[in-house]
């Protein structure tokens, strides 16, 4: 802990583009351990609140990529319906 705040944080990144934080399960348990008795409980009863939060947005936060290929997907159906239906183009083979 260093100024009030949590230093214990790893750097974790999805798909090689979206960069994140997590925080260090291990670590954070070391450092409420260090905290005062009286204080301990109510340290570790906000962890767990903030932890139930972030869990909700990380989901969130996941499910951006998926939804612009979803929208990409549909994009691409209804341009090809418009132009009545996808045809496969037939390649001449062309010899000398």
């Amino acid at each position: 802990m260093a100024d009030g705040n949590l230093t214990a944080l790893t750097d974790k990144m999805i798909y090689e583009i979206i960069r994140y934080q997590t925080v260090d399960g291990r670590a954070l348990e070391g450092m409420i351990a260090q905290v005062p008795d009286a204080r301990r409980t109510s340290v570790a009863d906000a962890v767990a609140d903030v932890r139930a939060k972030s869990t909700r947005g990380a989901l969130a936060g996941m499910t951006v990529f998926p939804t612009i290929m979803l929208i990409a997907y549909v994009v691409l159906i209804l341009h090809f319906k418009s132009r009545g239906g996808y045809r496969a183009v037939h390649l001449e083979h062309f010899s000398k």
